[in-house]
């Protein structure tokens, strides 16, 4: 995966004036939890300024849910048990934390980048730092941590600690024990050699990439409030814990064993990639409202016709670089193109 801005909203470094890119997720998580575990006045008037200002989560702009279908979510999703919290270091300062990381990692590349709020550190970008040791790193008690990249295998200094986005990309890291009660709403794991997922389960999680990984079971989903899921190329073959994931919106599962997308059918998906997988049959696509569909049309044996006739499909397509028009892909699949 190529690199992206992790933290695209901007906030600002009290002590030295620099900008910090922080997701509204990160930094406004952060605010909510530094005011009420803190009662600290800048959090509180900060996290007032955003609210008058109408700032609002990435995805806000989707179409709200009700009151009822809100609190029926709420009502069924498990409460983590989070992790205890302790009182973060206040007086960090970047060359602090830069000398911190080499201390601890004598190939530290020294490009690494703070968010620093009142001698508090909310986010670290640390992607391709040629960090091992990550201890530095939870002592700073970060919200949003990026850490891809990196030879580290060791998340304990983790543990304990009140991280909202954590991206560990293309890392050895194989053991999340240490994240067990987590505030965890984004966790990004691509290319880890991670096969258990047990210590996620009742996380907040809203957005999972799993892609590359070694998970198969995924029980310890159910019930999140997940929006977005990414499992290309897992040894999953079972996707019925999904059928409780009552904010699903986007699902991909190419290259993978799942045999029937069932355990869909009624829900709230509206983007599902299952190119390259053993399903044969899009007839739950009926029970959907999906507006993009990526699927392998040489392996389907019923369900076809659902599929034309879907009322709300924008984007058709074998993968997601072919996507296009359903005018287009029926004109193609007539033709006898995508056999």
């Amino acid at each position: 995966m190529s690199h992206v801005n992790r933290f695209p909203r901007k906030i600002r470094d009290s002590s030295k004036g620099r900008e910090w890119n922080c997701s509204f997720h990160s930094f406004g998580g952060a605010l909510v939890w530094a005011a009420m575990r803190r009662q600290n006045p800048l959090a509180l008037c900060l996290l007032m300024s955003f609210s008058l200002l109408g700032c609002r989560p990435e995805g806000a702009e989707e179409k709200a849910l009700d009151n009822t279908e809100t609190q029926a979510v709420v009502e069924s999703t498990p409460t983590p048990v989070l992790a205890p919290v302790a009182t973060p270091r206040r007086d960090w300062t970047e060359e602090a934390a830069h000398s911190a990381l080499r201390a601890a990692n004598p190939d530290y590349t020294g490009t690494a980048s703070f968010g620093i709020v009142e001698g508090e550190i909310i986010a670290v970008e640390a992607r391709a730092c040629g960090l091992v040791d990550i201890s530095p790193i939870g002592r700073m008690e970060p919200r949003a941590l990026d850490l891809a990249e990196n030879p580290l295998s060791n998340l304990e200094p983790l543990r304990g600690v009140a991280v909202l986005e954590l991206y560990l990309e293309q890392t050895p890291v194989s053991d999340l024990g240490p994240l067990e009660g987590a505030p965890l709403t984004k966790l990004y794991l691509s290319n880890c050699p991670v096969e258990d997922i047990a210590p996620l389960r009742g996380a907040p999680l809203e957005e999972f990439n799993a892609i590359g990984t070694g998970i198969s079971d995924l029980s310890p989903l159910e019930g999140m409030p997940l929006r977005m899921l990414w499992l290309t190329g897992a040894p999953v073959s079972d996707i019925s814990p999904l059928a409780s994931l009552s904010f699903l919106e986007s699902l991909t599962i190419p290259q993978t064993s799942v045999v029937s997308i069932a355990p869909l059918a009624n829900s709230g998906l509206q983007r599902l990639h299952i190119a390259e997988t053993l399903v044969t049959d899009l007839s739950p696509v009926a029970s959907m409202s999906l507006t993009r569909l990526i699927f392998s049309p040489n392996r389907i044996e019923q369900g076809i016709d659902v599929v034309r006739s879907a009322p709300f499909l924008r984007e058709l397509g074998t993968s997601f670089e072919g996507r296009m028009p359903p005018g287009t892909f029926w004109d193609e699949y007539d033709r006898g193109a995508f056999l």
